[in-house]
């Protein structure tokens, strides 16, 4: 993991798309503003961790989930 220290509206830049602000700081929490092309998302980790959970029973559910259908028995 890589540790940055920034201050109140200063940015870092990943790959060249996204830039992630620090809008404000106070109060024990810091306020970040993310941007990043429209055919990224942008969750906090609670959201994309539930996201993923919600997709993985969602595959579960599904007959014959992980299954190639070439293996799947007919009747």
């Amino acid at each position: 993991m890589l540790v940055l220290s920034r201050k109140e509206d200063q940015s870092i830049v990943i790959g060249g798309e996204i830039v992630v602000s620090v809008v404000d700081i106070g109060r024990g929490r810091v306020q970040l503003g993310v941007t990043a092309p429209p055919h990224m998302t942008v969750h906090r980790e609670e959201i994309h961790r539930r996201i993923q959970e919600e997709r993985q029973l969602s595959v579960s559910r599904r007959p014959h989930a992980g299954v190639p259908s070439n293996c799947v028995a007919t009747a």
